[in-house]
């Protein structure tokens, strides 16, 4: 089956091969199951409903999520290969009623936050404390080469004044603790009674305590599972857009680029609202490959051991786009690719799921195979794992290494080229950047924070601020 390497191209769709596309079979089953209570009690499963597709399989839209996903081929190739599957999530819309909050905000007092930066988290910290109501709790967290925490407090009269004296202490000082800020605002909310939510808040890397990027995912991803979602929230241009973005995706929470600290008091109170009304909670994505298949990759997200992907909270009318690389096998007749499972927790505690299998015909004719393809679709998929290996460059020029970076550049520009559609956005992008890189007239840590953005816009997402 064709797909994006380096140097190939794959042939565009005709109407022929559309109609052969069509006679491919595609269906997804779906239930949502509902059980109230925490922990969740099982409930007998529903009768499946199937739903045929091309060109577009939708799971029943009755619980707070629904999902649709797809092959970007309507045939797959007898001999085996690369497949691709294209995932969306939507919350509902509604309203949803407002929550008791515990949030515990972890902010960076390093050196390097001296000056405007500092008075801006000050400034930040002292309007979330006043929108917060009396049932609400607050722990402030202060880190640099060490960490030291306030008590979880309800923002009551005396708790706001207590909340207020802790802010205006605040001080720059010293190296970067990243893990150690982590630690003790997770320690704080363990005796939380409201909803909990953690936001950290660094202008600057890792340089103390644990300074390892994948060991601090795991640190957030376990805090997660312990049942608090984690925010990141990166101000200025020094802070690493990549460690940053892998903690809010293993944490279920938001990823933050505020070039401007001022923005800060904004992202706070959006903040505080998702976390007294969100819609789903803990959202877990299983890809679950069918006997035919195995799970490759996730454009720009981390994939769990289990083939498993962490989804941030959804708040309503959210959305997230989840785009994977399977290998299939060879066979004849349906293979099943995927068998996606979909599962979040309401805000009164009950268990939701919806569930789907995509199936999808093999062809021994390569022709009918390539003239398959959902165009639409499949530039996507190309879009996202190009703009993956841009990120992947220029953090490679941040860390000096420019052969590697442009090497990679030219990677990116290949996946771009095996759609017409995909390259013909991103073909004056790469020709530009790769002119600045050969120059070197560029702003390293600028290409890395830029390159992540644009990243993060191949996945549909609600849920990252950006100021």
């Amino acid at each position: 089956m064709p797909g994006p390497r380096a140097g190939e191209t794959v042939p565009g769709m005709n109407r022929t091969t559309l109609l052969l596309a069509a006679a491919a079979v595609l269906t997804l089953v779906a239930l949502v199951t509902h059980s109230p209570g925490a922990p969740p009690v099982p409930s007998p499963a529903p009768a499946r409903v199937s739903v045929a597709a091309p060109p577009l399989a939708t799971s029943p839209s009755s619980g707070a999520l629904s999902f649709t996903a797809a092959s970007t081929h309507a045939l797959l190739s007898s001999t085996g290969g690369d497949a691709w599957a294209v995932i969306d999530v939507t919350a509902r819309q509604t309203t949803v009623e407002a929550q008791r909050v515990s949030l515990a905000v972890v902010v960076d007092c390093s050196g390097s936050m001296a000056g405007a930066k500092m008075e801006q988290a000050r400034r930040a910290a002292r309007a979330l404390v006043q929108r917060l109501g009396p049932d609400d709790e607050l722990s402030l967290v202060a880190f640099s080469e060490a960490a030291r925490a306030g008590p979880l407090t309800r923002m009551t009269p005396s708790g706001r004044t207590q909340a207020l004296e802790w802010i205006d202490a605040l001080a720059p000082d010293g190296s970067t603790n990243i893990s150690a800020g982590l630690e003790a605002g997770e320690a704080a909310l363990r005796e939380a009674s409201g909803a909990r939510r953690l936001v950290l808040v660094s202008d600057g890397k890792a340089t103390a305590g644990d300074v390892n990027r994948a060991s601090l995912e795991r640190r957030a991803l376990l805090t997660h599972g312990r049942g608090a979602t984690l925010t990141a929230i990166g101000v200025g241009d020094d802070f690493d857009p990549g460690l940053m973005r892998g903690l809010a995706q293993a944490g279920g929470g938001f990823y933050g680029d505020l070039r401007q600290a001022e923005a800060l008091e904004v992202v706070l109170a959006q903040e505080l609202e998702l976390a007294r009304r969100p819609l789903a909670r803990h959202v877990r994505l299983e890809l679950r490959p069918g006997a035919e298949a195995t799970v490759v990759a996730v454009a720009g997200r981390t994939l769990l051991e289990d083939a498993t992907v962490s989804l941030p909270d959804f708040g309503p009318g959210a959305t997230a786009r989840v785009l994977v690389k399977l290998r299939h096998f060879g066979g004849s007749g349906a293979a099943t690719l995927l068998q996606p499972r979909l599962s979040w927790t309401t805000p009164a505690g009950a268990r939701e799921a919806a569930e789907a299998v995509v199936q999808v015909s093999r062809s021994d004719d390569p022709v009918a195979v390539a003239g398959s393809r959902d165009e639409g679709r499949y530039a996507d998929v190309a879009r996202a794992f190009g703009n993956e290996q841009l990120v992947l460059a220029s953090e490679a020029l941040e860390r000096g290494d420019r052969s590697n970076a442009l090497d990679l550049l030219d990677r990116a520009r290949s996946l771009f080229g095996t759609s017409a559609d995909a390259l013909a956005g991103e073909a004056p992008v790469i020709a530009a950047t790769r002119a600045r890189w050969e120059s070197g007239r560029y702003d390293a840590k600028l290409e890395t924070k830029n390159a992540t953005r644009k990243s993060l816009k191949s996945f549909g997402e609600l849920n990252n601020y950006e100021y």
